[in-house]
């Protein structure tokens, strides 16, 4: 029987919050076959992350450069396997193909899953890269760009969606969204700051 250290969903801010890992037993039904792809530059693997019935062999040292969790994790001196817990395997591959220069890019299709792996994970670069591809894209509409930009804080994304409207009537069907029921104090009061700034831009032009 080999130990499985388990890390929970939703990880909190590492300094602050206590760990979620806990020493579990074998997993039953586990795939014989291994997944190796994401071993580090030098070829070297050694871990094996167990996600569901599936293994992927990766670099400690890789994934601990890029995420404050796995780091923790791996402080420990763990040498066997870790289980990953609550994450969907076929999404963490597409994480991981992120995070290996040159193995993949954020689409519209994998962005939202990306966004809550990464946020999950702490792992800056890669929501830097989201963040990246939301101020590009035309796939969502500002609402649900406000709601990600919020939740995630992309500080860029909300900047962006502040000033694409120009006008004060333009900020009038962000409250008849679903997505405006999301939003925190401080986004909407970032709103009202921007309605105010119209304003007083009208205002200015009115008595030029």
């Amino acid at each position: 029987m080999f130990l499985l250290i388990q890390l929970l969903g939703a990880v909190a801010a590492v300094a602050a919050a206590p760990t979620n890992l806990q020493t579990v037993d074998a997993v039953d039904n586990v795939s014989d076959i291994v997944d190796t792809r994401f071993a580090s530059p030098d070829g070297m693997c050694n871990v094996t992350l167990v996600i569901g019935s599936q293994e992927l062999k990766v670099s400690k040292e890789f994934l601990a450069v890029h995420s404050p969790i796995f780091a923790k994790l791996f402080a420990g001196n763990i040498t066997e396997k870790v289980e990953i817990a609550d994450v969907d395997y076929d999404e963490f591959v597409s994480l991981m193909q992120i995070i290996f220069p040159g193995r993949s890019k954020i689409s519209d299709a994998t962005v939202l899953q990306i966004l809550q792996l990464a946020d999950q994970f702490q792992i800056e670069r890669v929501l830097d890269l989201a963040e990246t591809h939301l101020l590009s894209t035309a796939a969502f509409p500002i609402a649900k760009k406000f709601q990600l930009a919020d939740q995630f804080k992309l500080p860029a994304l909300k900047d962006k969606c502040l000033h694409s409207y120009e006008y004060m009537s333009e900020f009038k069907h962000l409250k008849f969204t679903a997505e405006y029921a999301t939003f925190s104090d401080s986004l909407k009061a970032s709103i009202c700051d921007r309605m105010l700034d119209l304003k007083a831009s009208i205002i200015e032009d009115k008595f030029a």
